[in-house]
């Protein structure tokens, strides 16, 4: 079925496409943000009340040692190393770096955990027809396994 306004366009998928983005995986993106929220002279008197409420939540949640679900006091900024988010059930959960690493955890809603997980790496296991491991490698370096032998990426 074709709608108004479709056209075809050759596809092939044996080539790179021409346009994307195309990274080392060593890469290092050069800008670091900071998330500066200043409200105006007229917000600030609207946002008093809130403030107040919001503040004493807060107090509340530490002296419980509880993290608060939204917390802008200790701001978060945003990383340099966050790819598309896994979609789906859940889309949003669990990101994943540019790398392949999985790196961004929310379990409970609302709080957030920012680490790379190195269980979490990417593996190539070759066996042959004995099922003997003839080639193992990692996306990253991290602990060997005792009697394996790895061949790891350099990223």
């Amino acid at each position: 079925m074709e709608a108004t306004g479709d056209t075809t366009y050759d596809v092939t998928l044996d080539v790179p496409p021409k346009y994307g983005l195309k990274l080392a995986l060593n890469h290092e993106f050069p800008l670091q943000s900071k998330q500066i929220i200043k409200p105006r002279p007229k917000q600030i008197f609207d946002l008093m009340p809130l403030s107040a409420r919001y503040l004493k939540y807060y107090i509340g949640q530490k002296i419980n040692k509880k993290r608060p679900i939204m917390d802008y006091i200790n701001l978060i900024s945003a990383q340099r190393m966050y790819g598309c988010p896994i979609g789906g059930i859940g889309g949003g959960t669990i990101g994943r770096g540019f790398k392949g690493e999985f790196c961004r955890f929310q379990l409970n809603p609302g709080l957030y955990e920012y680490v790379t997980v190195p269980e979490c790496q990417f593996i190539v296991n070759l066996r042959n027809e004995n099922n003997d491991t003839i080639f193992q490698s990692q996306t990253k370096k991290g602990t060997i396994v005792v009697g394996v032998e790895f061949e790891w990426f350099r990223v």
